[in-house]
């Protein structure tokens, strides 16, 4: 696997699921804060791997194999770490979400008017078109409800998170700054293999 392959698929993975779960108790803010802290570090431990990728026989076992020591290290489960990495993006897809569901509702509320002006407000298709849109909305709002507990913690931190995609990403040169709004210390990098 190319460095640049490995470094695409671990960007690329999935980090909404909304069929996970409801959690037993919303975020906290100190969780978010260490989550995005950590989420620092290790991508800038992958960021370690993909510069010397020539020098693993298998670069993304031995990445999520230091990745997993370092959550130990620093007090997280590595199920621990992605249940809260999957909660923060199903919180701030939600928040994004509730603001695309509630121009919908404004939207189809606009429609309605139109037909009605237009004396298309009876017809089949109309009908039809409403309840096909209210349902729809009506779906995307029990989306957003699971992850509404965690919106509190998340929110405040919004701007953080959409500048770690951006870094991740390489659209920003420097990692964000921490929740203290301090920079992020990062973790000594391990020796890659001789070679």
């Amino acid at each position: 696997m190319k460095p640049q392959d490995f470094l695409l698929a671990v960007l690329l993975s999935p980090t909404v699921a909304f069929a996970s779960p409801p959690a037993d108790a919303p975020l906290t803010e100190e969780k978010v804060c260490d989550y995005l802290e950590t989420r620092v570090q290790t991508n800038h431990l992958q960021l370690h791997f993909r510069d010397n990728a020539s020098r693993y026989d298998d670069v993304p076992v031995a990445f999520f194999k230091a990745r997993d020591a370092y959550l130990r290290d620093t007090g997280w489960t590595v199920e621990e770490y992605e249940d809260v990495e999957h909660r923060i993006g199903n919180a701030r897809y939600g928040m994004e979400k509730l603001e695309k569901l509630e121009e919908d509702e404004i939207e189809l509320e606009e429609d309605i008017a139109e037909m009605k002006e237009k004396g298309r407000f009876d017809q089949p298709l109309s009908q039809r078109i409403i309840k096909a849109k209210r349902l729809m909305i009506e779906k995307g709002y029990e989306q957003v409800e699971g992850s509404r507990p965690d919106w509190p913690a998340v929110r405040p931190h919004v701007d953080r998170f959409e500048h770690l995609t951006d870094w991740v990403a390489f659209n920003v040169p420097n990692p964000p700054l921490g929740c203290d709004g301090e920079e992020i210390a990062l973790p000594p990098l391990p020796a890659p293999p001789a070679g």
